[in-house]
């Protein structure tokens, strides 16, 4: 084999692309980064929840925690509002 490797069996190489990477298997993906000032006020969001094939929508209100998105029902969403938003 020598010194070099073909293409087909060189290990992970990232493009020059800012944001686009190639994960195993030689295909691309791409991340992306969103900022997003906080809000003044707690807002609700309507979402469409599949339950079994049957397409629901529903209102919920979400915030980030982490590196993750949680849902908090009615008593939670009191409690970090009233600590989010003080009156």
């Amino acid at each position: 084999m020598g010194g070099s490797q073909s293409a087909s069996r060189r290990p992970y190489q990232g493009t020059r692309d800012r944001g686009t990477r190639r994960a195993r298997g030689g295909h691309p993906r791409t991340a992306a980064r969103v900022h997003v000032k906080p809000s003044g006020f707690p807002v609700d969001a309507e979402v469409t929840v599949d339950k079994k094939g049957q397409f629901q929508k529903k209102t919920a209100f979400y915030i980030r925690l982490n590196n993750g998105t949680v849902g908090l029902d009615e008593a939670e969403k009191q409690k970090y509002t009233a600590t989010r938003w003080p009156s």
